[in-house]
């Protein structure tokens, strides 16, 4: 496991997390850990869920979905090595789908679980697939034992979900709230004013504090990254405004109080005693840049800091409506800064559910500027996509690459006068996960397309880059036009020189080259500026309907005939 995960996600937090869940509903903890991973994770209502005999073959637990049957074995003993080699031999103990059918059919004679029965009936058409998920503290590489994502004959398809994986999900339910020890601070001469709307679950308190308690205490954390974890701003560049906050803050920290806004903190509770104050899982909303400018400093000065404090209990947090206000709360005291408007929506429910519904596929959501980096976990993905790169694909499939470049990307995350375009692409994205999943692996192959791309003058490399909308697009649509299946599997699993992928990275590269050859005398000449083509609507219409071909789309239907064999 990466040492930024070791340090950012607490292991014990999530142990602790299964023992309550396993008291709320009256079980053991291996249970608990299968229940939790069923409801919290995978999102499965309890008519989904069956539990299996000990004379299973292994399965644990069954999910029954409505494009699949899941299989689950799941071990949460701690710090153990063996159960990890033995998920090969239960993959290689059912050998193929007819062992699982005989199994079931017993199964659903002896059980009057209506499931049992109703998967009988379906197995002849639903694909199965296994998981297995375990929090074990194993440094042994899992790639050796069994592939990530791999086939398993032609019945079954698996995935394993480990400690990265599984506390990157929780982190997302708990967006931050749970990963974090309470924070002891002193109020200043003990004054404080506070303010609670009776009914409402949500208290605040205006506080004056110590900015160097407050530094002191953050760095007892590992790393204290994790008390900026609902802030929607990750990235702090070097930039002249951070030299100017340590410089006042150095040579004048008396007038840094008067000069500085201050900082906001959300917390789960805000106990005060004479003149400390307890902060539950607390996290700085605003002021962050302030903050971390001065932690990342070795400053020794002493000064004061004005800071507003947002109790909202853990209860209320998870409250859909709650905790849509709280994140109205980020946006809004986020809002006077500039900021990109993908990351001032980086804490929205549907953000978080795309963030997890795509990293269980393979692909990493980044909803904030910096997140992967900042997180550095080993997840073994197949890669990572920006909020911002989602949108715009989303948008060119459903408009065109002209009308994104005309627009710009900001107004797909706000309201404008023409619509909300930020409800028509998420709102798919989160309903249609696969052909959300498809897009992104054409999008990755149309990228690898374009760099191999031949005849394209050295002069004109920036050509590559304003293409990749357009070749995306177009390609989008041939394989749509050529009847693409989803969710698009093969797409960047194999690659060797006859293999689906390959295939059609050779067929967006010929399109790269055609569409260079369409409008390069227009380049040269400086009629038009590479980037002028794809924001001009009549140069889209040009460019498509040259391209799009009979002759084009049955190539694109040959590559797939070849691709599936």
């Amino acid at each position: 496991m990466a040492k930024g995960t070791t340090e950012i996600m607490k292991l014990q937090h999530l142990y602790k997390h299964i023992s309550e869940f396993a008291e709320k509903h009256e079980c053991a903890e291996d249970k608990a850990f299968l229940l939790w991973y069923a409801k919290e994770v995978r999102g499965m209502k309890e008519p989904q869920i069956a539990y299996t005999d000990p004379q299973d073959g292994g399965i644990d637990m069954v999910l029954f979905g409505k494009d699949k049957i899941t299989l689950v074995q799941g071990k949460y003993q701690r710090g153990t090595r063996e159960h990890i080699k033995n998920f090969g031999k239960v993959i290689e103990a059912w050998g193929d789908k007819k062992s699982f059918d005989s199994w079931l059919k017993d199964v659903a004679n002896q059980k009057a679980h209506k499931h049992y029965r109703q998967a009988f009936k379906l197995s002849a058409e639903m694909p199965l697939h296994w998981e297995f998920i375990s929090l074990s503290d194993s440094n042994e590489s899992w790639d050796r034992l069994l592939e990530n994502r791999c086939e398993v004959g032609k019945d079954f398809t698996s995935q394993v979900i480990g400690k990265d994986d599984l506390l990157y999900y929780y982190m997302l339910d708990s967006v931050g709230a749970r990963f974090t020890d309470d924070l002891e601070l002193t109020i200043v001469n003990g004054h404080s004013l506070s303010w609670e709307e009776p009914g409402s679950g949500v208290a605040t308190r205006i506080v004056i504090l110590k900015v160097d308690e407050l530094l002191k205490e953050m760095r007892r954390e590992e790393n204290p990254e994790i008390f900026f974890s609902r802030n929607v701003r990750l990235e702090v560049s070097e930039s002249e405004v951070n030299k100017d906050i340590l410089e006042t803050y150095n040579t004048d920290p008396h007038g840094f109080f008067y000069g500085n806004n201050g900082i906001h903190i959300l917390t789960t509770k805000a106990s005060v005693e004479d003149d400390r104050i307890t902060l539950g899982s607390p996290s700085i909303i605003n002021g962050g840049q302030t903050i971390r400018t001065l932690l990342d400093s070795d400053t020794k000065k002493k000064g004061l800091i004005l800071a507003r404090i947002t109790k909202v209990s853990k209860e209320k947090q998870i409250d859909p409506t709650t905790h849509k206000f709280v994140n109205d709360i980020i946006f809004r005291s986020n809002s006077n800064n500039e900021m990109k408007a993908s990351d001032l929506r980086s804490n929205n429910l549907e953000q978080v559910r795309i963030a997890k519904a795509l990293h269980s596929r393979k692909f990493f959501y980044e909803r904030k500027t910096g997140e992967w980096k900042k997180l550095d976990a080993d997840f073994n993905l197949l890669g990572h996509i920006t909020s911002e790169d989602l949108a715009k694909l989303i948008f060119i499939t459903k408009h065109s690459p002209a009308k994104l470049k005309k627009i710009g990307a900001r107004p797909l995350f706000t309201r404008t006068k023409n619509g909300d375009y930020y409800k028509e692409i998420f709102g798919i994205a989160e309903r249609d996960m696969d052909a959300t999943e498809s897009r992104i692996r054409v999008y990755f192959l149309a990228k690898k397309g374009i760099k191999t791309a031949s005849g394209i003058s050295d002069d004109y490399k920036s050509f590559r880059g304003a293409a990749l909308n357009f070749v995306f697009a177009l390609s989008w649509d041939l394989l749509c036009r050529a009847k693409m299946r989803h969710p698009f599997r093969p797409l960047l699993k194999h690659y060797t020189p006859r293999s689906l992928s390959a295939g059609l990275v050779r067929e967006m590269g010929s399109i790269t080259k055609e569409l260079y050859d369409l409008f390069k005398d227009k380049i040269k000449s400086g009629e038009m500026t590479q980037n002028d083509i794809f924001r001009d609507a009549s140069c889209w219409n040009k460019a498509y309907n040259t391209l799009i071909t009979r002759n084009r789309v049955r190539q694109f239907k040959g590559v797939l005939a070849r691709g599936d064999k």
